[in-house]
């Protein structure tokens, strides 16, 4: 009996060293999306991969890019720590590119061993990371959707932002500046302590409606910096009320481009 738990115990330890060496391979040096945008710096996961505790939302150019440097399998639990990444957009290609960040996350998967714990633990893992070969856009708040789309090569439209156009406007589309004169509610977008400190500016633009009733509708990105800039405009602007514009004596609805430079 001694010799059979002996045994058992040695096979026991050698599949989980084997095993958290294949998932160190895989994922130590490697830059991963989490697909829960969650701020605070340790998360964790039950065994289904499903979120435990505390949950900050953020942008996700701030929150889910991590660059994983280490990979522990415990008894009861996976660890993966790394920094936190920003993603921040080009205005004239719209590539993307990362800046590390000094904040370091901590990852807490839990697990428990046996023969089924490796597709269980992969299994969770799909649900905390976004895949390589996963559509993005989905995932992401509405008014980034058609600015993924358009940057990603394997799904390019043929029409920026057809969600906020008007099927027969009565107006062209007028730029925001022409529109003040009708603003009576202003909210400044905040220009963030990280993009700050980490010296980001950049153009955001984005498309939107102005309704019939003088609110802000249908917004979409058409050009982004990331670093939270562009949600921290669509934050603001979507607070953004106007008296309605009116032809004839009946209030329209209004296309408007919305453009901000960030300067640090």
């Amino acid at each position: 009996m001694l010799f059979t738990m002996t045994l058992c115990c040695t096979w026991a330890s050698a599949g989980t060293s084997s095993l958290e060496d294949r998932l160190h391979k895989e994922y130590s040096g490697t830059e991963q999306l989490l697909r829960d945008f969650n701020a605070e710096d340790k998360l964790k996961f039950d065994a289904q991969g499903k979120p435990i505790g505390k949950e900050t939302p953020a942008p996700w150019t701030l929150a889910a890019p991590i660059a994983v440097t280490k990979v522990e399998l415990k008894e009861d639990k996976l660890l993966l720590h790394g920094p936190r990444q920003l993603l921040v957009f080009n205005n004239r290609t719209s590539l993307a590119r990362r800046i590390k960040s000094d904040e370091w996350v901590s990852i807490e998967i839990e697990t428990a061993s046996g023969p089924n714990q490796e597709r269980l633990l992969r299994e969770a893992l799909a649900k905390v990371f976004i895949a390589k070969d996963e559509p993005l856009a989905p995932l992401l708040p509405d008014y980034w959707r058609d600015y993924i789309v358009r940057v990603d090569a394997r799904n390019t439209i043929d029409q920026a932002c057809a969600q906020s156009k008007l099927p027969n406007p009565d107006l062209p589309v007028q730029p925001a500046s022409v529109m003040e004169g009708k603003k009576i509610l202003n909210v400044e977008p905040v220009y963030s302590g990280i993009a700050r400190r980490y010296k980001i500016d950049g153009m955001v633009e984005m498309r939107a409606v102005i309704d019939k009733s003088g609110n802000i509708s249908q917004v979409c990105l058409t050009m982004a910096a990331g670093a939270g800039l562009d949600d921290t405009l669509v934050e603001a602007v979507r607070q953004w009320k106007y008296r309605p514009y009116m032809v004839n004596g009946q209030p329209i609805d209004v296309e408007m481009i919305i453009r901000t430079n960030f300067h640090f």
